[in-house]
């Protein structure tokens, strides 16, 4: 078996990043944060060779998709959790998590990321 765990500690091809998480509830008025926690995270990040496209009136959105694979764990909407898609920053860019994959057998969780527009 691949000992991925090595790989995601590899200097030479991992890098580091930052997962800001959002708890709150749904309350009047929609999604109500009540605590912001930013946690670093490291692993491998790669380009995922796709686009997100978001049709709204005024235009198509196309966004950057990215991968990002690490041990740190991840989360998408969860509001039994009490928490909206995590949000990555990574070289200045910022992604929202739109999936996660847990790959536990291997020892960690793969994460497809969306850019934000405008950051």
């Amino acid at each position: 078996m691949i000992e991925v765990i090595e790989v995601l500690n590899d200097p030479d091809l991992c890098s580091s990043w930052t997962v800001q998480r959002n708890y709150g509830q749904y309350a009047a008025g929609g999604w109500q944060t009540t605590k912001v926690t930013t946690i670093q995270a490291y692993g491998a990040v790669r380009n995922l060779q796709g686009r997100q496209i978001e049709m709204v009136p005024e235009a198509d959105r196309v966004h950057e998709l990215m991968t990002f694979r690490s041990t740190t764990p991840m989360y998408v909407t969860d509001a039994a959790q009490g928490i909206t898609s995590d949000i990555i920053t990574w070289q200045g860019s910022q992604y929202r998590v739109s999936a996660v994959k847990q790959y536990q057998e291997q020892g960690y969780v793969l994460a497809i990321g969306a850019r934000l527009a405008g950051a």
